[in-house]
C-alpha cells in the first residue's frame, strides 16, 4: 500500500520519527489508525447504551438551546474558543 499525506500530515509523520517517538513512518501510520479505530469504537459502544436507554424511556427532552449553552461553557472552560 502506497499512502500520499498532506504536507502537514507528512511533516508530522517525520517528526515522530525523528523525534524518536516511532522507528518508522509505518509504525506511526499503524499507531494512528489504531487510535482511529479505538475512538470507532468507543463512539459505536456510546451509540448503543444510548439507543438502550431510548428503548428503556430513559430519556430527557432535547433543547438546542441549553445544549449549545452547555458546548459553550465547556469550550469556554477548556480555552477552546
Amino acid at each position: 500500500m502506497t499512502l500520499t499525506l498532506p504536507p502537514d500530515l507528512d511533516r508530522f509523520v517525520r517528526d515522530q520519527v525523528t523525534g524518536g517517538h516511532f522507528p518508522n513512518a509505518d509504525d506511526v501510520i499503524e499507531a494512528a489508525l489504531r487510535l482511529l479505530q479505538t475512538r470507532r469504537d468507543e463512539l459505536r459502544d456510546l451509540i448503543a447504551v444510548g439507543i438502550e436507554q431510548a428503548r428503556k424511556g430513559q430519556t430527557t427532552p432535547f433543547s438546542p438551546v441549553a445544549t449549545l449553552a452547555q458546548v459553550r461553557a465547556a469550550r469556554a472552560q477548556s480555552g477552546g474558543g
